[in-house]
C-alpha cells in the first residue's frame, strides 16, 4: 500500500498583516467601546475643593392626609454650598445623609434631596429627589421603633455667576401605602455632609 505524499516546494501564500491586525484586534476594539460606553455617565477626576456639615438635633416630621407628603427643610437654615467656579462652569456635590428616622406601620418613608429645588442630577434619586428608606414594613412604629438610616447622592450644578452658592435642601416625607387616613414620618438626629468637587 502506497501514502500518497504532498511536498510543498513554495511558501504558502501569508495574508497581508493589516487584515490580520484588524481581525485580532476587534474584540479589543468593542471592549474599547464597551468600556468607554459605559463610562459614558460616569463623574471622572474630579478635584476636591470644599467640604460642609452641618447636623440637626431636633425631632422633625411630616404628618401626610394625602398620600404624600415632606416637611420644610429639616436642616435649618437650609444648606448653602459655594460652587467655586465662573459663569457656565460646573461643579460636583457629593452630597451625604445620616438620619435617625420613623414611619408609621406598612408606610412608606422618604427622604427628599434637592439641590436649587430640583433633583440632583446625576442622583440617584427619584425625578421628584425622593428616596425610599422603608417600606410596608408592618413592625415599624412612631414610638420605639427608630432606625439610621444613609443616603449619598451626587449633583452637578452649573453657575449663572461666578461663585455661585447652591441650596441643599433635605426633608422628610411619607407616603400612605394602607388605607390609614394618615402617614406620619420624623427625622431625629441627622447629619449632612457636603462635598465640592471640580473638573
Amino acid at each position: 500500500m502506497t501514502e500518497n505524499c504532498f511536498v510543498q516546494t513554495k511558501p504558502a501564500r501569508s495574508w497581508p498583516v493589516l487584515p490580520r491586525l484588524v481581525l485580532g484586534g476587534l474584540p479589543l476594539f468593542l471592549l474599547a467601546l464597551l468600556v468607554s460606553q459605559a463610562n459614558a455617565g460616569a463623574l471622572l477626576n474630579r478635584t476636591l475643593k470644599s467640604a460642609s456639615f452641618q447636623t440637626q438635633d431636633a425631632m422633625v416630621s411630616a404628618v401626610c392626609i394625602a398620600n404624600t407628603c415632606t416637611t420644610p427643610a429639616i436642616f435649618t437654615p437650609v444648606t448653602n454650598v459655594t460652587c467655586p467656579a465662573d459663569a457656565g462652569k460646573t461643579c460636583t456635590y457629593y452630597i451625604h445623609l445620616d438620619s435617625q428616622v420613623q414611619v408609621t406601620p406598612q408606610d412608606t418613608g422618604l427622604f427628599y434631596l434637592l439641590v436649587d429645588n430640583a433633583a440632583p442630577a446625576p442622583g440617584p434619586t427619584s425625578t421628584d429627589g425622593s428616596v425610599a428608606w422603608l417600606t410596608t414594613d408592618p413592625d415599624s412604629n412612631l414610638t420605639d421603633y427608630v432606625e439610621i438610616k444613609s443616603h449619598t447622592v451626587a449633583a452637578t450644578v452649573t453657575n449663572t455667576s461666578s461663585n455661585q452658592t447652591h441650596a441643599v435642601a433635605v426633608r422628610i416625607g411619607c407616603a400612605k401605602t394602607t388605607g390609614h387616613a394618615t402617614c406620619q414620618a420624623r427625622s431625629g438626629y441627622a447629619s449632612l455632609e457636603v462635598k465640592v468637587f471640580t473638573p
